[in-house]
């Protein structure tokens, strides 16, 4: 029997096979989003490369909230139904549940070899200790999150919301200067438009308004790699200030439901910079909450370095709602 298992957000579309009697995934497929109109055509593409006919049953992480039968995807122009896309697809059910809420079932298989110390000083078990609250955090074309709390059976429950659009709560002056000039473009300013690709253009163009100062890098990749050379001041500051907005945003999360289990992080853009992650203004963010900054420093913080542990979490999905 096999499954289909995916991973969809703004940019990237990930789509396999689950092999129930063999265990393992196969045919993983990556396509660009924007190649297709909806979720449908996109799978249809996808049979037709890897000539697998017999798919049960299907569950798909996608970067969006989902409620009720419609989906409209935030940062893309993708809009269906799930209904019509199962019936389209002649599977006997079809589970799409939040990106992040899936990288969450995917917690208790992270090992070594998929997750890193941030700050180096914390030991990683095998598998990742699951008996405590964690939170989750991924910056990609968007801002996704979500908090994995203890289950029965060793198992986690996992529970996304839309926290990348809480408000932007700056504390530093900087930070607060670069408010009121998002404000002004977007009016209500949200973590996600500091905390995402677009992001980081965001931060950059307000830093050269606010300073005067032109920067010579035009895109999120070039501010990236301009401040990995340093060779450009603006771009420097800008990846700054963008790990200690997301050093407050993972704090406010971890606050609220006591985050012993950690802070694991990830996506698309942690990826693209990598070793350009300014960890001092990171820790900066995330222990700057009054009198509960010293429990904040205490806290292991992780990068995720496996780009399929939303896939991961699909299937165990699966596994965890095989009678319903």
């Amino acid at each position: 029997m096999y499954d289909l298992i995916g991973d969809v957000g703004g940019t990237n579309c990930r789509l396999a096979i689950w092999d129930n009697q063999a265990s393992v995934v196969r045919s993983h497929r990556v396509y660009q989003t924007n190649q297709f109109h909806n979720l449908a055509s996109a799978v249809a593409q996808f049979k037709s490369e890897v000539e697998v006919t017999d798919l049960e049953r299907a569950c798909i992480a996608i970067a969006n909230p989902i409620s009720g039968d419609r989906v409209s995807m935030t940062n893309s122009t993708w809009e269906f139904s799930i209904r019509d896309t199962q019936t389209a697809l002649q599977l006997k059910s079809l589970s799409l549940i939040n990106d992040w809420e899936a990288i969450g079932y995917a917690l208790p298989d992270l090992s070594r070899g998929r997750v890193r110390p941030l700050f180096g000083s914390h030991a990683v078990k095998d598998p990742v200790l699951s008996d405590e609250p964690a939170v989750l955090a991924g910056v990609g074309t968007g801002l996704g999150a979500a908090i994995v709390v203890p289950g029965p059976g060793g198992q986690v429950i996992s529970v996304a919301g839309e926290s990348g659009h809480m408000s932007y709560s700056p504390i530093e002056d900087i930070d607060i200067a670069i408010l009121r000039h998002l404000m002004s473009q977007f009016g209500h300013v949200s973590f996600e438009r500091l905390l995402s690709g677009p992001g980081l253009q965001n931060i950059k163009n307000a830093l050269e308004a606010i300073t005067s100062i032109p920067s010579r890098a035009k895109s999120p990749a070039e501010i990236v790699e301009s401040a990995r050379s340093q060779s450009d001041p603006i771009s420097e500051q800008t990846l700054q200030i963008f790990a200690r907005t997301l050093g407050s945003f993972v704090g406010n999360l971890a606050l609220v439901v006591n985050a012993k289990g950690g802070i694991y992080l990830g996506g698309g853009v942690l990826d693209k910079i990598g070793s350009a992650l300014c960890v001092d203004s990171f820790k900066n963010g995330l222990t700057n909450k009054g009198r509960l900054g010293d429990a904040l420093a205490n806290l292991p913080v992780y990068l995720m370095e496996d780009e399929t542990l939303a896939l991961t979490g699909c299937v165990n999905y699966l596994r965890s709602h095989a009678g319903s």
